[in-house]
C-alpha cells in the first residue's frame, strides 16, 4: 500500500509539473498556474476529470493519457488489496471450531431425524393406507 501511495503522489507531482511545462506557453491553454495543474493531475489521477481543466497540446495530452492509466491501475491494485484482506480468513480456514455442547446440539438433531425417517420407513412398509373423508 505504501508504494501505490507513493506511486500516486509522485504521478501527481511529475504529472502536474509536465502538464504545465507543456501548457505553459500555449494561448488556448487553460492549465495556466501550478494550482490549476495540481488540481487537473488530482482529478485525472482519481479518474475523476470534472472537464474544468484539460491538456490543449499534444505533450499534455499524452501526459493526461499516461495520468489516467496510472490512476485506473493504482485503483485495481487498491480493489485487488482490499478483496484480498476481506478474503482471507476464508482461505486461511479460520472457520469456527464447534464446541462440546454445539455438538451435543448437532447429535440430538441427527437422531431425531433417523427416529423419523425410521418412522416414515415403517410407515411406507405397512402398506398404503385408505383415505377417510
Amino acid at each position: 500500500m505504501y508504494i501505490t501511495v507513493l506511486v500516486a503522489f509522485l504521478v501527481i507531482l511529475f504529472g502536474s509539473i509536465s502538464v504545465l511545462w507543456f501548457e505553459i506557453d500555449e494561448e488556448a491553454a487553460n492549465i495556466e498556474t501550478a494550482p490549476d495543474a495540481l488540481w487537473w493531475a488530482f482529478v485525472t489521477i482519481t479518474t475523476m476529470g470534472y472537464g474544468d481543466q484539460f491538456p490543449v497540446t499534444e505533450g499534455g495530452r499524452l501526459v493526461g493519457a499516461l495520468t489516467m492509466v496510472v490512476g485506473i491501475a493504482i485503483f485495481g491494485v487498491i480493489a485487488g488489496s482490499l478483496s484480498s484482506v476481506l478474503t482471507a480468513s476464508r482461505r486461511s480456514g479460520d472457520e469456527p471450531a464447534l464446541t462440546d455442547s454445539g455438538l451435543d446440539a448437532v447429535a440430538e438433531e441427527l437422531a431425531a431425524l433417523r427416529a423419523e425417517v425410521a418412522e416414515l420407513r415403517r410407515s411406507l412398509e405397512s402398506g398404503p393406507r385408505t383415505r377417510r373423508d
